[in-house]
This record gives structure tokens, C-alpha cells and sequence, in this order.
């Protein structure tokens, strides 16, 4: 009895751990590693130009505010900003996230 409601337990943490397999899901997941792949980069160019310098830096930091921009450019500046991060903000509304709006990611 004891083994089974351990694996009844068990079978529920994994179904709720990986049971996000939503194209959503997978499309939101793949967004946030372009962004923290464009944070990382921003990050190695800045610690090579400190050279022996301390460096305070927030790859999110960086991404997010990118992000929004893109929100709020248009023309060939967001074409610049899409370029450089690697992927685009159309900029409908798809919902909530982290108590904000989200936006459906386009990649390019």
C-alpha cells in the first residue's frame, strides 16, 4: 500500500514537472534562451572591453530591456534591435506573464 502511493506521488510530480509540452510552452521556453543567449553576449563583449576592471552586469537586465524596446521602435531601428537580439516581438497580446503582458515571439 505504502509503495504504491509512493509511486502514485512520484508518477504526479513528474506529470506536473515535465507535463508542459504545450507548443506554447516549448515556443515561450525557446524565446528565453534566445534572450539569455543575446544577455550572455552583451555580457562577454562588456568584460572584454573592462579588461581588469570589476563589471556589474544583468544579462536579463539587458534582454528585457531590449525586448521592450522593440515593443516601442519601429522601422529600421527595430530591424536593427530584431537583428541583434535574433528575434522579434509582434507585439499581440497572447496573455498574462509575470503579473504582465506577453507578447508572441517571432523568430527570424
Amino acid at each position: 500500500m505504502k509503495m504504491t502511493s509512493v509511486l502514485i506521488c512520484l508518477t504526479l510530480g513528474l506529470v506536473l514537472v515535465f507535463g508542459k509540452g504545450s507548443a506554447l510552452h516549448l515556443q515561450e521556453s525557446h524565446t528565453a534562451h534566445q534572450a539569455t543567449d543575446f544577455g550572455v553576449k552583451v555580457f562577454k563583449h562588456v568584460v572584454q572591453a573592462s579588461k581588469d576592471r570589476n563589471v556589474v552586469f544583468s544579462p536579463y537586465g539587458v534582454s528585457s530591456v531590449m525586448a521592450m524596446l522593440q515593443l516601442t521602435t519601429a522601422g529600421k531601428t527595430q530591424r536593427q534591435i530584431q537583428d541583434a537580439m535574433g528575434f522579434k516581438i509582434n507585439g499581440e497580446r497572447k496573455g498574462r506573464m509575470g503579473g504582465g503582458e506577453s507578447h508572441e515571439v517571432l523568430e527570424d
